[in-house]
């Protein structure tokens, strides 16, 4: 993420993640003082999001499943023109 083009990730990064990868992408966009939208599934246990959002992540809860949450990320990414941080 250190490497993004700035005139590209002032708008901001996007992962779906249920876990240690959304806590990562959170923590280094806060450093950053980059935007990061962390989509996760309906059923992630609340510590997992509560984490996230602690780390300054913008969390949305999406579907019942992976499949569902990662389509809403691929959609906030083309609708927002945010950076897809697999």
């Amino acid at each position: 993420m250190a490497h993004l083009d700035p005139a590209k990730s002032w708008k901001g990064v996007v992962c779906c993640s249920a876990g240690n990868h959304a806590q990562g992408v959170a923590y280094s966009a806060r450093k950053l003082k980059i935007p990061a939208t962390i989509v996760m599934p309906e059923g992630t246990p609340s510590i997992k999001h509560l984490n996230v959002a602690r780390l300054g992540g913008h969390v949305v809860l999406h579907g019942q499943d992976f499949d569902a949450a990662k389509e809403e990320c691929a959609r906030r990414e083309q609708q927002d023109g945010l950076i897809n941080i697999p």
